[in-house]
């Protein structure tokens, strides 16, 4: 069954939205103009023309590089056939177009508010990113990793550095890494370097 063109555009944030360069080939449209004109694929890289009936290419072509214009367009759909639609036509700095379109389209200064506030919406998102990108990169190269192979004394268990000087093993893990020690003693050292007497008293 197919469904009612109008019920797809109950909400007036149901619009047509594509943006397109100067010989009109798309460089992004929105789910909502995929989904009735491509059948839900990605209009990226096609023609603006191939959605466009033959009379309609007469009357729209050259589009005013100057201006904002507002005017009745119709769009081949592959499963709901020509649908015609109200559009808005904006130039933009890059010598491309925004087409905004629906059946019941809001005014052309309304529009280009919310075109300014995604706009800026976008922008904000691309800060954000930015700062975090820096932050993560930041924390990569504070944390340190210990890997390879590290020469150690099997007596005194001192390891040896890339200068070949021997430090202590708290030492040089401190260095070389985020680790802090704390000292203190496990029981079988307890046992041997602080002995009890029968009656369990220190005996040093």
């Amino acid at each position: 069954m197919t469904p009612d063109i109008g019920q797809l555009f109950a909400s007036s944030q149901t619009q047509i939205y594509v943006a397109v360069d100067a010989v009109l080939i798309i460089g992004s449209a929105n789910a909502c103009f995929c989904e009735l004109f491509n059948s839900g694929k990605s209009c990226t890289g096609l023609a603006l023309e191939s959605f466009l009936p033959p009379e309609v290419k007469e009357k729209l072509l050259p589009l005013p590089s100057d201006q904002s214009i507002h005017k009745p367009l119709s769009f081949i759909s592959i499963n709901h056939g020509i649908i015609p639609l109200e559009c808005h036509i904006i130039p933009q700095p890059d010598a491309g177009y925004i087409i905004v379109g629906g059946l019941n389209l809001l005014p052309l200064d309304h529009t280009l508010r919310k075109l300014s506030k995604l706009n800026q919406e976008m922008l904000n998102l691309s800060r954000d990113l930015n700062r975090k990108n820096r932050e993560l990169s930041q924390a990569r190269d504070e944390i340190k990793v210990l890997s390879g192979i590290i020469p150690i004394c099997m007596h005194c268990k001192e390891i040896r550095d890339d200068e070949g000087y021997w430090s202590q093993l708290e030492i040089y893990i401190s260095k070389h890494s985020e680790a802090e020690f704390s000292h203190g003693l496990c029981n079988k050292c307890l046992e041997k370097y602080y002995p009890k007497d029968d009656e369990g008293l220190p005996t040093g």
